[in-house]
């Protein structure tokens, strides 16, 4: 099984999650725990490093989801509220902000914002 998931010391560093579609948001440890309690014996972990643009974005779209009270987000086409969450996020942003949109994914979880974990069982 490979799943990824939010990094809660990075994604959501003062509590909670990072984003209102989420219910919970793991460390490495908790993840590990609930990972092994299902039946894998083996786990590797990977973090996913997001440029500023990403960082940017990130925030713009939990904000706007925090925003949505009355769940009406749903209603709108996945493509009108991507380009929504992209011109929000470049506005006043550096051009530095607005291209480093990359991710890299390798072996530390050191300021990762996503958690890779490859599993065996």
């Amino acid at each position: 099984m490979i799943l990824s998931t939010p990094h809660r010391p990075v994604s959501a560093p003062h509590g909670g999650v990072s984003d209102p579609t989420h219910i919970r948001e793991f460390d490495r440890n908790e993840l590990e725990q609930v990972i092994r309690h299902g039946g894998f014996e083996a786990v590797e972990f990977y973090g996913q490093h997001i440029g500023n643009g990403m960082w940017r974005r990130h925030g713009v779209r939990a904000r706007l989801g925090r925003l949505d009270i009355l769940g009406l987000r749903r209603l709108i086409p996945t493509r009108w509220k991507a380009r929504a969450v992209v011109a929000v996020a470049d506005l006043g942003a550096s051009e530095d902000e607005r291209t480093t949109t990359s991710a890299v994914i390798n072996d530390s979880l050191d300021g990762a914002f996503v958690q890779l974990a490859v599993c065996r069982k």
